[in-house]
């Protein structure tokens, strides 16, 4: 096993969770499933699909 830089070991969480996305808007609520996410960097930004 080869060691990795702390930054690099978020790449080893392939397949990650599936997360429920939920949102409102005005008075409707809406929930969408998502099956792919990625962290985009080390600030709170995040890719979903």
């Amino acid at each position: 096993m080869r060691e990795l830089e702390l930054s690099r070991v978020f790449t080893l969480i392939e397949p990650g969770p599936v997360v429920l996305v939920t949102t409102r808007d005005g008075n409707k609520n809406n929930i969408m499933t998502i099956s792919w996410t990625m962290v985009g960097d080390f600030t709170p930004t995040l890719a979903i699909a």
